[in-house]
């Protein structure tokens, strides 16, 4: 790399969401995009459910967590937005309760995949995520918190540092959740998420790499010597 450059990063940013449900006994649930999807944005997209059921592949998108054994569990997959493309349905072998959560987020890598980690289950009133080690290195890295039960309500309090938490609901179960961090890091351990009573619970951590860039810097010439010609004689 010529003197004077270096790399630089900005971490990715959750711009907009979108979400939806879909009660009991449906087979499917259509997802629409988050407002002012662009060209080359990542898209995350979960999908709870309330029982134990076998999620069909969705084309084009590819799969980080799955999980086709428990109820009240969430799945999730990744694309990048290319002009022309539609909101896909999630479709399963019978009929659930359903509910999605559709992220968008900016300045992340097109190059470097998301990271996630396995789900995690217990039952207690503070679900607790996953440590995850992103595989990225230390670098500014967006960290997806996430937990999914079969409640009809949704968590009181979201983990620490973690911001804007967003809770959907069919009223009857499934329930998701998640939240978000910015971190320069390349281990994250999220805190515990917060319900009003004794949940059956997954939770899982999904971390978003950011677009490497080539800033450049003023170049400082070296500086320069007089020649004593009286030296040569």
């Amino acid at each position: 790399m010529p003197h004077g450059w270096g790399i630089l990063m900005a971490f990715p940013t959750l711009q907009t969401t979108s979400s939806g449900t879909a009660s009991f006994g449906a087979t499917s649930i259509g997802t629409s995009f988050p407002a002012s999807t662009a060209a080359g944005d990542l898209l995350v997209l979960y999908v709870a459910r309330q029982t134990a059921v076998t999620m069909n592949a969705v084309t084009g998108w590819n799969k980080i967590i799955t999980d086709p054994t428990n109820g009240g569990t969430h799945e999730c997959w990744w694309r990048r937005f290319q002009v022309g493309d539609t909101a896909p349905t999630v479709s399963a072998t019978t009929g659930t309760g359903w509910a999605y959560r559709m992220i968008r987020i900016t300045d992340a890598s097109a190059v470097t995949a998301p990271a996630a980690s396995a789900l995690v289950t217990a039952s207690s009133a503070n679900p607790d995520p996953p440590s995850l080690t992103s595989g990225f290195g230390a670098v500014d890295t967006l960290w997806l918190a996430a937990v999914s039960s079969t409640s009809s309500s949704g968590p009181t309090a979201y983990p620490a540092s973690y911001s804007g938490g967003l809770d959907i609901n069919t009223g009857v179960g499934p329930d998701f959740a998640f939240a978000s961090r910015q971190l320069n890091t390349a281990t994250e351990n999220p805190s515990t998420f917060t319900y009003g009573s004794i949940v059956t619970w997954l939770a899982s951590v999904v971390a978003v790499p950011p677009v490497p860039f080539i800033a450049h810097q003023p170049y400082v010439y070296p500086p320069t010597f007089a020649v004593n010609r009286s030296y040569f004689y």
